[in-house]
């Protein structure tokens, strides 16, 4: 019995010893990883954009500076934030027209091989032609262009295509933000990529990609109804078309057949979810206003309002839409300045009978600031003594008045002295320019080709605006 008691307690300490000794190894593991991550940073540079991890877009006004953390999530130092960008990054430079992807993507080459890349991955040049996968769902696109088969949709140098589980997927880059509603093909110079059914296509060479780390995707393409190979008949085609280019020629509404019962063999769910259909295709920033495109699908006609917010800093405006509708302007906005809007929709929940607002897209934008240059028209050293200057004056957007400093250089024995004299106008009416002058008595020598006149600030109807 002793024998046996002593056994237990050995079978015991060893199981203990063994437990101890792979805590000892995660711990190890972790503390590594931590410290390792911790020196691994990369620059961003000015004039950059990337996204963060809810897909909004940044723009890099000076350089940051990119961290991995222990969670392999990454996150941007920035004007003194800290945002995360998750756990993968992809950082464009429209000035030197490059890429770089930070995180782990997956890439075919044009032979079939898949290609794991982690940690930094740099494309120096857009016209490169490239196919990566990211995430479940989830793709890049790199290429000069890249086009729809049916040329609706033109992008340029790289393209994000993200899938919902209906085949439907969110096409963006920093100049294009959209959603498809029907099948599309992307075709490049080296490949075609069908989205809702995940196909790579380099030639003869078909790759599914859903094979790739799996997918959750559950579009299944509808049956061949004898014409042509499948695809939708034209009028259904015409009719997608329409849709998706925000109302088609003339912006007739597009007329979708409702059935009797609009719960008739679709769950609620199934209603829900048609709000991935629904977005904003295109918008324009002017100086005080912003022009939106944008679709509402609702064919069972679920959603009982619909409606923008204005995130204006100081408040928040609520701006109806109509569901027939494909364009809004917002106006009354200051030049120069962040916006956020987002378009939301109510329903009734089925199972509580109560109204649900929800959202179904959202864009950040900067308005336009107004242009003004100055300029020296003469310089009269001996008997005036004064230089004269104009300023051109921006016709798209009313100031009562406008500041700015004069520059200019004087040589004073051996010395080069800088002098600057600030300027102040009031406009009272409709005026393209503005001329005036400083006194330069306190110069003896002017430095020719060396005076500037700086814009500091206007003030018009949407307040003071101040440029750099």
């Amino acid at each position: 019995m002793k024998r046996e008691y002593d056994f237990r307690n050995k079978r015991n300490l060893v199981i203990i010893l063994v437990l101890a000794i792979i805590i000892i190894i995660i711990f190890s593991l972790f503390i590594y990883k931590y410290k390792h991550t911790k020196t691994i940073e990369y620059k961003v540079n000015t004039g950059s954009i990337l996204q963060d991890n809810h897909k909004k877009y940044i723009n890099i006004e000076e350089d940051g500076l990119l961290k991995l953390r222990w969670n392999d999530n990454y996150y941007l130092k920035y004007q003194k934030k800290k945002t995360n960008l998750g756990k993968n990054v992809i950082v464009y430079d429209p000035i030197s027209n490059k890429l770089k992807l930070y995180g782990k993507f997956y890439e075919i080459d044009a032979n079939g091989k898949i290609n794991m890349l982690r940690g930094e991955t740099s494309i120096n040049n857009t016209s490169d032609t490239k196919f990566y996968k990211m995430a479940d769902r989830e793709y890049l696109l790199v290429d000069k262009q890249i086009v729809s088969a049916d040329r609706s949709i033109s992008a340029d140098n790289y393209l994000l295509v993200e899938l919902d589980k209906m085949g439907n997927a969110k096409l963006t880059n920093n100049k294009l933000n959209l959603k498809t509603i029907s099948p599309t093909t992307l075709v490049t110079s080296k490949y075609t990529f069908d989205i809702a059914n995940e196909i790579l296509k380099y030639g003869e060479l078909e790759i599914d990609l859903k094979k790739i780390i799996g997918s959750s995707n559950e579009y299944v393409a509808p049956p061949d109804d004898g014409k042509g190979e499948g695809n939708e008949t034209q009028e259904n085609q015409e009719q997608n078309n329409q849709v998706a280019d925000g109302g088609g020629n003339g912006g007739e509404d597009v007329v979708v057949e409702i059935p009797k019962d609009p719960l008739e063999g679709v769950t609620v769910e199934e209603l829900k979810s048609k709000v991935k259909m629904s977005s904003i295709v295109n918008y324009q920033v002017g100086l005080t206003s912003a022009d939106v495109d944008y679709i509402v699908y609702d064919p069972y006609n679920e959603y009982k309002a619909v409606y923008a917010l204005i995130d204006k800093g100081d408040k928040v405006e609520r701006v109806a839409l109509s569901k027939t509708e494909s364009h809004v302007v917002i106006n009354e906005l200051k030049p120069g300045t962040n916006y956020k809007l987002t378009f939301m929709y109510t329903i009734i929940d089925y199972e509580t009978g109560e109204s649900k607002d929800n959202q179904f897209d959202e864009i950040s934008f900067t308005t336009k600031k107004p242009v003004y240059s100055g300029k020296i028209t003469g310089i009269y050293p001996f008997l005036d003594k004064v230089m004269t200057y104009s300023i051109d004056l921006d016709t798209g957007y009313r100031i009562s008045n406008l500041s700015a400093t004069v520059t200019y250089y004087c040589q004073e024995e051996e010395e080069v002295v800088r002098k600057t004299k600030s300027v102040s106008h009031n406009i009272t009416g409709s005026e393209k320019k503005v001329n005036g002058s400083i006194s330069i008595s306190d110069c003896k020598i002017v430095i020719n080709g060396t005076e500037k006149v700086t814009i500091n600030e206007v003030t018009g109807s949407s307040g003071v605006i101040t440029f750099d």
